[in-house]
């Protein structure tokens, strides 16, 4: 309703379609968004749902105070995503896209690897004698199992802001959906086995799928 005052304005009763249309496209985005959305989500978080049903509820707190220790590094590459999405967003030439995410997807790998190789020689001693307690033996080894898909999920991030800010909203979507479709494969073979080191693998594995496929669809659009 809001919106409705600018609608008209931009487009008069005269044009009843070209406001239908944009209506229309603002829904068909929206959805767009929902689901890549609720794919992510789901690719991140699934697998605590698989470590409670082979591991119990012991692993998923394990799994999951390794998850937060990891993912705090990603606010490195939510605060570089916002800005890439208003780079992108703010020109409509494709080669001035493209420059703008590959300089800050260069600097969001470096940033997000040198960051991870910190966290990654905390001891162990640290979590359990100080942070946490002794209950959290092998939480070092959950972030070690997380470290790879930190930083690759970090720079698939510069990605997807690049297709959303491009219009291109359903290649992010579809990169999600091919991050939770790996999650689910993996973690069936992974977590039974190897447990909640499995379920950080598993997560790496996805996020890693995430990658490749927003890299592949970016380089397709090289010449587009």
């Amino acid at each position: 309703l809001r919106l409705w005052p600018y609608l008209r304005q931009e487009r008069p009763l005269a044009q009843p379609m070209a406001t239908h249309r944009l209506l229309r496209e603002m829904f068909t985005y929206g959805l767009w968004a929902g689901a890549d959305n609720m794919a992510e989500n789901c690719t991140a978080r699934l697998n605590y749902f698989l470590v409670e049903r082979f591991g119990g509820l012991g692993s998923v707190g394990l799994l999951d105070a390794g998850t937060k220790i990891a993912e705090s590094v990603w606010n490195i590459s939510r605060s570089v995503s916002f800005i890439a999405y208003g780079e992108v967003a703010k020109t409509t030439d494709n080669s001035t896209q493209r420059q703008i995410t590959l300089r800050l997807l260069r600097l969001t790998a470096l940033a997000l690897f040198v960051v991870m190789a910190i966290v990654l020689c905390i001891p162990e001693w640290f979590y359990t004698e100080w942070l946490f307690n002794a209950e959290f033996a092998g939480i070092r080894q959950v972030i070690m199992g997380l470290s790879v898909g930190i930083v690759t999920l970090g720079c698939n991030s510069v990605l997807s802001h690049y297709f959303i800010g491009s219009g291109r909203i359903r290649w992010s979507a579809a990169s999600s959906a091919v991050g939770l479709v790996t999650l689910l494969v993996v973690g069936s073979l992974l977590i039974p086995t190897y447990g909640v080191f499995g379920s950080a693998m598993t997560n790496s594995i996805a996020f890693t799928a995430m990658l490749l496929f927003s890299w592949i669809v970016f380089k397709t659009y090289k010449s587009k």
